[in-house]
Protein backbone atom coordinates (compact mmCIF):
# COMPACT_ATOMS: atom_id res chain seq x y z
CA UNK A 1 0.00 0.00 0.00
CA UNK A 2 2.82 2.45 0.79
CA UNK A 3 4.46 1.86 -2.60
CA UNK A 4 1.14 2.59 -4.30
CA UNK A 5 0.83 5.85 -2.37
CA UNK A 6 4.35 6.88 -3.35
CA UNK A 7 3.61 6.10 -7.00
CA UNK A 8 0.43 8.18 -6.96
CA UNK A 9 2.14 11.09 -5.20
CA UNK A 10 5.02 10.90 -7.66
CA UNK A 11 2.63 11.01 -10.60
CA UNK A 12 0.76 13.97 -9.13
CA UNK A 13 4.08 15.73 -8.51
CA UNK A 14 5.14 15.18 -12.12
CA UNK A 15 1.77 16.34 -13.47
CA UNK A 16 1.90 19.52 -11.42
CA UNK A 17 5.46 20.22 -12.48
CA UNK A 18 4.60 19.60 -16.13
CA UNK A 19 1.67 22.01 -15.98
CA UNK A 20 3.80 24.73 -14.42
CA UNK A 21 6.59 24.08 -16.93
CA UNK A 22 4.10 24.62 -19.78
CA UNK A 23 3.17 27.96 -18.20
CA UNK A 24 6.85 28.83 -17.94
CA UNK A 25 7.41 27.93 -21.57
CA UNK A 26 4.61 30.27 -22.62
CA UNK A 27 6.05 33.09 -20.49
CA UNK A 28 9.48 32.57 -22.05
CA UNK A 29 8.04 32.50 -25.57
CA UNK A 30 6.27 35.75 -24.75
CA UNK A 31 9.48 37.29 -23.42
CA UNK A 32 8.01 37.89 -19.95
CA UNK A 33 11.05 37.53 -17.70
CA UNK A 34 9.19 38.63 -14.57
CA UNK A 35 6.49 35.99 -15.00
CA UNK A 36 9.08 33.38 -15.97
CA UNK A 37 11.04 34.06 -12.77
CA UNK A 38 7.90 33.79 -10.64
CA UNK A 39 6.94 30.47 -12.22
CA UNK A 40 10.49 29.16 -11.89
CA UNK A 41 10.47 30.13 -8.20
CA UNK A 42 7.25 28.16 -7.77
CA UNK A 43 8.59 25.14 -9.65
CA UNK A 44 11.80 24.95 -7.66
CA UNK A 45 9.92 25.51 -4.41
CA UNK A 46 7.23 22.91 -5.01
CA UNK A 47 8.81 20.53 -7.51
CA UNK A 48 12.53 21.04 -6.87
CA UNK A 49 13.36 17.34 -7.04
CA UNK A 50 11.86 16.86 -10.52
CA UNK A 51 13.67 17.11 -13.83
CA UNK A 52 11.20 19.86 -14.70
CA UNK A 53 12.82 22.10 -12.09
CA UNK A 54 16.27 21.82 -13.66
CA UNK A 55 14.87 22.38 -17.13
CA UNK A 56 12.89 25.36 -15.83
CA UNK A 57 16.09 26.87 -14.47
CA UNK A 58 17.84 26.48 -17.81
CA UNK A 59 14.92 27.92 -19.74
CA UNK A 60 14.59 30.85 -17.33
CA UNK A 61 18.32 31.56 -17.55
CA UNK A 62 18.14 31.56 -21.34
CA UNK A 63 15.46 34.26 -21.28
CA UNK A 64 17.34 36.22 -18.63
CA UNK A 65 20.43 36.27 -20.86
CA UNK A 66 18.30 37.39 -23.81
CA UNK A 67 16.99 40.23 -21.61
CA UNK A 68 20.56 41.09 -20.45
CA UNK A 69 19.69 40.05 -16.89
CA UNK A 70 23.04 38.36 -16.43
CA UNK A 71 23.13 38.34 -12.62
CA UNK A 72 19.70 36.71 -12.50
CA UNK A 73 20.76 34.19 -15.14
CA UNK A 74 23.79 33.25 -13.06
CA UNK A 75 21.55 32.70 -10.03
CA UNK A 76 19.23 30.47 -12.04
CA UNK A 77 22.14 28.46 -13.42
CA UNK A 78 23.77 28.19 -10.00
CA UNK A 79 20.57 26.72 -8.60
CA UNK A 80 20.49 24.14 -11.39
CA UNK A 81 24.12 23.20 -10.74
CA UNK A 82 23.63 22.98 -6.97
CA UNK A 83 20.39 21.03 -7.13
CA UNK A 84 21.87 18.58 -9.55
Amino acid sequence: MAAYSVAINGNLQAEGAAARFDQLDRAVQGGDATRAQAIFDDIRGNYGKTVYAANAGLLTAKLQVQKSQFDEALKSLAWVAESG
